[in-house]
């Protein structure tokens, strides 16, 4: 009959076994880069859904007046980031920047995606409403082992003080060196470790 355990022996499929939640600020103060920014997250989500075992999501922050949460979802996870093209038009700027709250309402649900690592990519100007609170909520994520990284937009973007793994970028056009800049060296290292 022969060895019928030819078949066990498990090898790591290629990939990074991670979620990625892309969190969009539609704050007032994104006004004018609100439209690139959400294209730029919906790219941001394409492009990490092709690496095998990606799995995304994208939320914005403020939600709207009409929603009592403090984030809306442009894309859950499961969902294809194509979903979240159709969406785009629908997105407009208005209201503060209540980051630690939309911190507080996706991070539960980001650790709760199985995966080996966990990722939060902020698409803002750097600029939220407590930046001492949401330092304190970041330091706790990361003892949990969740990883940030930021994309800052806007001419008076300061994300690198709040994230040090951040780039800026003007246009999607700009993403993909900003996306290779952002993933390149130690970070690399530490998501796929």
């Amino acid at each position: 009959m022969g060895d019928t355990n030819v078949f066990r022996i498990r090898r790591p499929a290629a990939g990074i076994d991670a979620a990625v939640t892309v969190l969009l600020d539609r704050s007032a103060s994104m006004e004018h880069e609100i439209v690139a920014a959400a294209e730029v997250s919906v790219a941001c989500a394409q492009a990490l859904e092709r690496i095998s075992k990606v799995r995304t999501s994208i939320e914005m922050f403020p939600g709207y007046e009409a929603f009592v949460d403090a984030t809306m979802t442009l894309q859950s996870f499961g969902e294809s980031a194509r979903q979240a093209v159709k969406r785009l038009g629908q997105i407009n700027a208005a209201g503060g920047t209540p980051l630690a709250a939309a911190l507080r309402e996706v991070l539960p649900r980001l650790l709760k995606q199985r995966a080996e690592k966990h990722l939060v990519i902020l698409v803002t100007d750097g600029n939220p409403n407590s930046f001492e609170e949401v330092q304190v909520l970041i330091a706790q994520a990361q003892a949990q082992g969740i990883e940030f990284m930021g994309i800052g937009m806007g001419e008076h973007c300061q994300i690198e003080r709040l994230l040090p793994y951040s780039i800026h970028i003007g246009s999607t056009s700009e993403l993909p060196d900003g996306l290779e800049k952002l993933f390149s060296g130690r970070m690399a290292e530490r998501l796929t470790a």
